[in-house]
């Protein structure tokens, strides 16, 4: 009998959104400038990320700390330069070769692996039932994030008391289909088991000293209103005259 945890019991996938950011921007700018990845190898089966490392940077002359090669995949190494001008340089020559290794690699390409989605349906969505101590953008962004993506938000989340209306969250969204979204969502608020001082996510080789709690609370969706984009008629002299079917 399988039990919870089990390969056969996993879900074969889901799809989380995450609007992108200036943050996100600027890294996914500095790693397509100066990153590159393997594509063919003549080498030993015994070799290391650092033994790549250091035929790289024997053939181009890179100093200490000019280049990082880490296991990767699907590529078998990644390749991140410290200075653009070294990632060109490589990426032109596009191979290095010495001590019976031999590695060939080409430019890192944040799409080499993605597929492309339309979200046509503009939502607009009441959340009904977040509790007060939870009325924060990122919170809400969080709740919708399994079927949505965030556009704006209607309800004062800042001075929620002062608006006079507390009784739900309407923002609006879109989404690839509104029939995914979910009428009940539960929102899970769980105990802090990380440094709230770092900014990130971080991992110990301690595991907790006991399994972790949690309090959650039930938020209803309603769908007030839908646009739908799969059936706009659009003037292509002039698309932002595009109107969308709208349906309440």
């Amino acid at each position: 009998m399988a039990q919870l945890g089990d390969p056969e019991t996993h879900l074969l996938e889901d799809v989380l959104f995450i609007p992108t950011s200036h943050a996100i921007d600027a890294e996914l700018r500095e790693w397509e400038s100066t990153a590159a990845v393997t594509w063919a190898m003549r080498a030993p089966p015994t070799v290391t990320a650092k033994d790549v490392e250091r035929i790289i940077s024997d053939e181009f002359g890179l100093r200490a700390g000019e280049l990082a090669v880490t296991l990767h995949h699907p590529e078998a190494f990644i390749l991140k330069f410290k200075h653009r001008s070294h990632c060109e340089e490589a990426v032109k020559q596009g191979f290095a070769k010495a001590r019976g290794i031999e590695v060939h690699f080409i430019q890192w390409r944040s799409l080499k692996n993605a597929a492309g989605s339309a979200l046509m349906y503009r939502v607009k969505l009441c959340l009904d039932g977040v509790s007060m101590h939870l009325w924060a953008p990122d919170i809400a962004e969080r709740i919708i994030s399994r079927t949505c993506t965030l556009e704006t938000v209607e309800t004062d989340l800042v001075h929620p008391v002062d608006a006079g209306d507390t009784r739900v969250i309407s923002l609006w969204a879109w989404t690839p289909n509104p029939s995914r979204i979910h009428k009940h969502v539960w929102v899970m608020i769980t105990r802090q088991i990380r440094d709230p001082q770092l900014e990130s996510v971080t991992i110990s080789e301690r595991p907790p000293e006991h399994w972790q709690q949690g309090v959650k609370h039930p938020v209803l969706f309603h769908i007030e209103e839908i646009h739908d984009y799969t059936v706009a008629a659009v003037d292509l002299r002039n698309p932002k005259s595009c109107r969308p079917a709208s349906r309440t």
